[in-house]
């Protein structure tokens, strides 16, 4: 029997399997793996894959004599709630529960996966005998995250400074806090391998500037925790002044943090993906980007119906403005959480005056008017959850 056919059988045997792609190790982490934390982990069938194949594609995919550890956790005796994919240089973090590392976070909807750079859970602990950190830690974590990204300047494909994980327990709400810079890639529109790489080569590089900024980084993580947090925003005159632009970001991060909003961009996604519309991304300023061409800014209009709705056209109408040298010629939506009352009739008409289509969640699908089915037919072609 040759070489070839000996190879086959293997495969046909389960023995060796073919040599997997980040994509196919984040994707199966985030589709395959129990999200119940009553699973014992112990029982999952991905348990030996998490330590062999899924480790040596992370390995695979970071670039070549970078030092770098890799680790990827489905949980201890249970199934994890935010299952990760850990990557750490040993002398930035001792492990993956203290310092700052790269990882790959899997919210508990695992209709998301988040690339970025976050601090262990134990980083503001003054004691290293208890990993139950206080709320007091947790506010630590926040603020001491905080003043790495004003030091770090992530590039704009790393700049996400929040995240919602969709948790309960009181660990992956330290993993949000935590979390210092990166994005998110939404599954049912997945990014390619070749931008992942290019994702990952990038937040790699960010990392290993952190031995060559520990002096800044510590007396800035310092100064953050130790300040009353409406003083976190000062700047001296040799560091960067917080603009409109940024605290829009700032606004859009927390209002992300809405189930409800959160809902709707996931049907968008949803939408995009089953229509085969393109690609679905975001950035610190828009909610959405369908192939680089439909900007969606997606409100929640259970409260202040008229004002989130003038909101959502003034920040459309900026963002077309802000990155007009990206996306040429943009179809701009407006993407509501529920259908207009009679009393937002007027406005909704004056959105569609100024170009901005107009839809909204009606039960598991979207409507809209009539321009809007016009212009973006691929949100209403079958119901999506």
């Amino acid at each position: 029997m040759d070489a070839d056919s000996v190879v086959s059988e293997l495969k046909a045997r389960s023995i060796v399997s073919p040599m997997l792609a980040l994509r196919d190790v984040l994707l199966a982490f985030a589709n395959d793996y129990p999200s119940l934390r009553q699973w014992p982990s112990n029982l999952s069938p991905r348990r030996k894959w998490l330590s062999t194949e899924a480790k040596a594609a992370v390995e695979r995919a970071l670039p070549e004599s970078s030092g770098l550890i890799v680790k990827l956790s489905g949980g201890m005796t249970t199934a994890a709630e935010t299952p990760w994919i850990g990557i750490r240089r040993a002398d930035l973090a001792a492990s993956f529960m203290s310092g700052v590392y790269i990882v790959y976070l899997f919210p508990g909807d695992r209709k998301r996966v988040i690339l970025g750079m976050m601090l262990g859970v134990t980083q503001p602990a003054e004691s290293k005998t208890s990993l139950k950190a206080s709320s007091r830690d947790t506010s630590l974590l926040r603020d001491r995250a905080e003043g790495y990204f004003e030091i770090l300047q992530p590039p704009e494909a790393l700049s996400q400074r929040r995240v919602y994980l969709n948790a309960n327990y009181i660990t992956t709400r330290q993993y949000e806090a935590g979390f210092i810079c990166g994005r998110t890639y939404y599954v049912e529109a997945f990014a390619d391998e070749a931008m992942l790489l290019r994702d990952l080569d990038e937040v790699v590089a960010l990392y290993q500037t952190l031995s060559s900024n520990e002096g800044a980084l510590n007396t800035a993580t310092k100064t953050f925790a130790s300040k009353p947090i409406d003083q976190h925003r000062k700047r001296s005159d040799h560091r960067h002044i917080a603009t409109e632009t940024d605290l829009d970001a700032a606004r859009q991060a927390r209002e992300r943090a809405s189930k409800t909003h959160e809902a709707v961009v996931l049907a968008v996604v949803a939408a995009a993906s089953k229509a085969k519309a393109g690609s679905a991304e975001d950035n610190p300023h828009i909610d959405v980007i369908v192939n680089s061409r439909f900007l969606v800014e997606v409100k929640s209009t259970k409260d202040n119906e008229l004002r989130q709705m003038r909101s959502a056209v003034a920040q459309l109408l900026f963002y077309r403005f802000l990155y007009r040298d990206r996306y040429h010629e943009p179809v701009l939506i407006a993407a509501f959480s529920q259908p207009p009352s009679p009393s937002a009739s007027s406005i909704v008409e004056f959105i569609e005056y100024v170009g901005i289509a107009v839809v909204w969640r009606d039960g598991k699908r979207f409507s809209g008017t009539a321009y809007a089915r016009e212009v973006a037919a691929w949100l209403f072609s079958e119901p999506h959850s």
